[in-house]
């Protein structure tokens, strides 16, 4: 993998690894557990992120924080506690919504992305792969399946 950042590789790798302990850990009962796994994937998720955009972005980033904190905030104090986990699993849905918009969007247009191969200008196979399985694993997740 030419061209790939080792720091931007491993925090992504970190934040799923999280997030996948986040989504085992209520399974043995422990849910306070997984709430503080998956916000701590978060944390690493935005830090990457962060890191891996230019300073010309940091505006529209942050103004996307802000947003997206106090969008959960007011959800988080106006939904009592029994519905928490129906508000979860629709945020799971809102989150594979935005992997299946994500892949349409690097289908549409690779070169935004870098996913074109430099010497004949056509899609990578690999990037090709990445797309479909970020379709299919969104789509999944929209559906609740």
């Amino acid at each position: 993998m030419e061209g790939v950042n080792a720091t931007l590789l491993a925090g992504w790798s970190l934040a799923a690894l999280l997030f996948a302990a986040a989504l085992l850990a209520p399974l043995g009962g422990g849910l306070r557990r997984g709430a503080h796994l998956a916000s701590a994937a978060m944390t690493v998720a935005a830090a990457v992120t962060l890191y891996s955009h230019d300073v010309m972005a940091l505006p529209q980033i942050c103004a996307a924080l802000i947003a997206g904190s106090a969008v959960g905030l007011a959800l988080g104090r106006g939904v009592p506690r029994s519905a928490l986990p129906s508000l979860l699993g629709g945020f799971g849905g809102l989150a594979g919504l935005a992997a299946v918009f994500l892949a349409g969007a690097a289908w549409r247009d690779p070169h935004a992305f870098g996913l074109l191969d430099e010497m004949t200008d056509r899609l990578r196979m690999e990037a090709a792969a990445a797309i479909g399985a970020a379709l299919a694993c969104g789509a999944m997740a929209c559906a609740g399946a």
